[in-house]
C-alpha cells in the first residue's frame, strides 16, 4: 500500500513540475512576443482603391498581410462608398488629402482608366518615394507605369493586357512567364490570384521565408515561389488572332476555354440569322477566309479543319470540329483544339 502512495505522490509530483514549466515557457513566450511587438515597428500597408477596383487584386493580398500582423488600410480619392468590379461596396478608410505616408503600397488592377485619372497619379507620385516598396496587382502595373515607376524597368501585368502594355509603355521591358517580378522596391504581379503569390513574396523580404511559408499553409495555398502557374506561358498565347471583320449575319460566343502549357481546349456557340442555308459550311468558309488572312497558319494537305503553324522552332496543330446545335436552329457548336506537336 506503501508503495503504491509513493508512486502516486511521484506522479502528482511529476505533473506540477510538468505544469509548472509549461506556465513559466508560455509566459516566457508572451512576454518576448509582447516585447517584440512593442520596439519592432509594425509595417503600413496603403491599399489603392477606386470604382471598377478587382476584388482578389486587393482582398488577397490584404489577406496575407493580415495574417503577416502588418497594418493594412485603404485609400480613395475621397472617403465616400465606392462600387468594385462585382458591386462590392467599400467604404475608403483615408482620401488622397488625409492618408499618412505608408512603408507598402498596394495598387491593385480594374478599371483601366484610372492609370490616366490626375490625382491618383499626384497622389501616388508623392507616396512613392519614401515607401519601403511598391506592389501592383494585375493591370495596377498601367497606373504605376503611368507614373513613371516602372521606366527603365522589368515588369508583368495581366496576361491578356501584355501586348497592349508593351506598346503603350516601351521603356518598361515586359515579362510574360513570371508570376511576379521584383525590381527591388518596385513588384508587379501578373493577374488575379497572382497577387497573393507577390504578397507573400514580399513578406518573405520583410519577415523571413519561413513566415511566408507559415501564412501559406494557415490559409491553405499552394504557394511555389520558384515554379508557380504563370497564366502567361499557357498555349493560348499561340491561338489564331484574326483579323478580318466577321459577317454581320453571324455571332460568335465562347462556352468554355481552358489548357495548359502544351494543349489549350475552348468552344463557341455560332450562330447564324435565317438567311444561312447551311451553318456548317458557312463556319467552313468563314475559317477558311481568316485563316487565309494569317501568314503563320497554313491548312494541312486534305483537310479543311485542320491548320499548322511553327513558334520557336516547335510545331503547333490547332483543330477545329463543328456539329450542328440541337438546342437551336441554323446553330453551330464549334470545339476547337490546340496541341504542341
Amino acid at each position: 500500500m506503501q508503495a503504491l502512495k509513493n508512486k502516486f505522490a511521484s506522479y502528482a509530483g511529476l505533473k506540477v513540475f510538468m505544469m509548472t514549466v509549461i506556465l513559466l515557457l508560455s509566459g516566457n513566450m508572451v512576454n518576448a512576443k509582447n516585447d517584440g511587438s512593442e520596439s519592432a515597428k509594425q509595417t503600413t500597408v496603403g491599399i489603392l482603391i477606386y470604382d471598377g477596383v478587382q476584388i482578389i487584386d486587393f482582398t488577397g493580398p490584404w489577406e496575407i498581410f493580415g495574417h503577416a500582423g502588418f497594418k493594412v488600410k485603404t485609400i480613395a480619392q475621397n472617403t465616400a462608398p465606392l462600387k468594385t468590379a462585382m458591386n462590392m461596396t467599400v467604404v475608403p478608410d483615408y482620401s488622397f488629402n488625409n492618408a499618412p505616408q505608408f512603408d507598402v503600397l498596394l495598387i491593385p488592377g480594374g478599371n483601366h482608366g484610372n492609370a490616366l485619372n490626375k490625382p491618383t497619379n499626384d497622389w501616388l507620385k508623392q507616396q512613392a518615394p519614401k515607401a519601403e516598396s511598391v506592389l501592383s496587382v494585375c493591370t495596377g502595373s498601367f497606373i504605376l507605369a503611368e507614373t513613371g515607376l516602372l521606366s527603365n524597368k522589368t515588369a508583368t501585368t495581366f496576361f491578356k493586357s501584355l501586348d497592349y502594355f508593351a506598346n503603350e509603355y516601351p521603356t518598361v521591358e515586359v515579362v510574360r512567364d513570371q508570376r511576379y517580378v521584383d525590381n527591388g522596391k518596385v513588384i508587379t504581379s501578373a493577374g488575379l490570384s497572382s497577387g497573393i503569390d507577390a504578397a507573400l513574396h514580399l513578406v518573405a523580404k520583410i519577415k523571413g521565408l519561413d513566415a511566408a511559408r507559415n501564412i501559406a499553409m494557415h490559409v491553405e495555398y499552394d504557394w511555389q515561389p520558384d515554379n508557380g502557374f504563370v497564366r502567361g506561358k499557357m498555349a493560348d498565347k499561340f491561338m489564331p488572332r484574326f483579323k478580318l471583320p466577321l459577317p454581320e449575319q453571324v455571332k460568335f460566343n465562347r462556352i468554355y476555354a481552358y489548357g495548359d502549357e502544351q494543349n489549350w481546349y475552348e468552344a463557341f456557340k455560332v450562330s447564324f440569322d435565317n438567311s444561312t442555308e447551311s451553318p456548317i459550311q458557312g463556319v467552313k468558309d468563314i475559317l477558311s477566309n481568316q485563316f487565309a488572312a494569317l501568314t503563320n497558319w497554313k491548312a494541312l494537305p486534305n483537310s479543311e479543319s485542320r491548320w499548322q503553324a511553327t513558334f520557336n522552332q516547335e510545331k503547333w496543330v490547332l483543330s477545329v470540329d463543328n456539329e450542328l446545335d440541337s438546342h437551336e436552329d441554323k446553330g453551330v457548336l464549334m470545339k476547337v483544339e490546340l496541341q504542341k506537336q
